[in-house]
């Protein structure tokens, strides 16, 4: 699916940005499955800043490379925007209101009290879906593809995003049921990190504590995906690079 988001886009926009847009999406996907909302949002609070790029691009034919500092994002350029009559009211009105309302929910939730539910799983959300949809209109407009190879391809990104750790309260469960019992703990790990062995044990399920240890553990310890130092567990570098392998995957 990147593949095809990345060359349709290459063909319209420059190479660094188009890179940097299936950079951003690919870690905001991974952010929100394993749950970190902070990750999550602060990602998206620069897929925002590259889809600003974009419309800018479109509407005056002017490219902000990435490392030029973007203005303030007011209503002073929504209204400037809008004045491109001759260009498509969908770049010129509809997704920068898109995109309007996303950077002010990114920028203006960070002031939370004790006494507050923590807003950044839904935040998290509406973000994430309201970034499928400016993605998912973006490949609308200007695919190359036939028609039916779009269609489907829209589909994929608008598709609803399937938890792969669930926090019950008490313990963390894999909720892929087609995932080894190594994979899981790998995912674990990656979504809360220094799990001791017997607390690992009870998240997977597994029959025999002591072949968990010396099958899994040590195993995954031998080859340098966990540093199992009893009781607890770390997950390495190319640990996390295998557990977020695994959460792409899913």
């Amino acid at each position: 699916m990147l593949n095809k988001i990345q060359n349709i886009l290459s063909k319209r926009y420059p190479v660094e940005l188009t890179n940097k847009i299936i950079e951003l999406y690919s870690k905001i996907l991974l952010e929100y499955r394993k749950r970190d909302w902070k990750n999550c949002i602060a990602t998206i609070g620069q897929f925002n800043e590259a889809c600003f790029r974009i419309i800018n691009l479109e509407l005056t034919g002017n490219y902000i490379d990435l490392a030029t500092k973007l203005p303030n994002f007011t209503n002073g350029i929504l209204n400037n925007w809008e004045q491109y009559s001759s260009k498509d009211e969908i770049f010129r009105t509809v997704m920068p209101r898109i995109l309007f309302s996303m950077y002010c929910l990114r920028s203006k939730r960070g002031a939370v009290h004790l006494s507050n539910i923590d807003p950044n799983e839904i935040d998290s959300t509406v973000l994430l879906y309201q970034t499928k949809w400016f993605l998912s209109e973006l490949i609308r407009l200007i695919s190359n593809l036939p028609f039916n190879e779009t269609a489907d391809l829209i589909k994929q990104i608008i598709s609803k995003e399937n938890e792969l750790v669930w926090n019950t309260g008490k313990k963390l469960r894999i909720l892929s049921p087609k995932l080894k019992a190594k994979d899981q703990i790998l995912c674990l790990l990656y979504t809360k990190d220094k799990l001791s062995d017997k607390e690992l044990f009870d998240c997977v399920e597994y029959t025999n504590f002591s072949l968990f240890k010396s099958r899994l553990l040590r195993d995954l310890h031998k080859k340098r995906f966990i540093e199992y130092e009893k009781p607890y567990c770390l997950l390495s570098p190319i640990g996390m690079l295998e557990a977020e392998k695994i959460f792409n995957e899913i």
